[in-house]
């Protein structure tokens, strides 16, 4: 019997979940779908796949994954970048 993660520790989960992508969904999802979002639920080693993150999100949903979930952006180091205008707006 598989033992099940908690949400307990955000480093412990994104560790796992990037070794999960790495070992089972990068070599494929990074020639078919760059750019696109995954969701891994890290107690079933499951992938959900999508265009944008809610996407990949709704496909977790539907199938009633339970998580902890993680996302990864598919050939990006970050799943979401953020930018600074600078002094323009203040």
């Amino acid at each position: 019997m598989a033992t099940e993660i908690e949400l307990v520790d955000a480093e412990y989960i994104a560790e796992i979940a990037t070794r999960i992508y790495a070992e089972e969904y990068q070599q494929d999802y990074e020639q078919q779908h760059s750019g696109f979002f995954v969701v891994i639920d890290v107690n079933t080693r499951r992938g959900y796949l999508g265009e944008y993150s809610d996407d990949a999100f709704d496909a977790a949903e539907r199938d009633n994954a339970k998580g902890p979930l993680f996302l990864i952006r598919i050939g990006h180091t970050s799943a979401f970048q953020m930018g600074y205008l600078g002094s323009q707006y203040t």
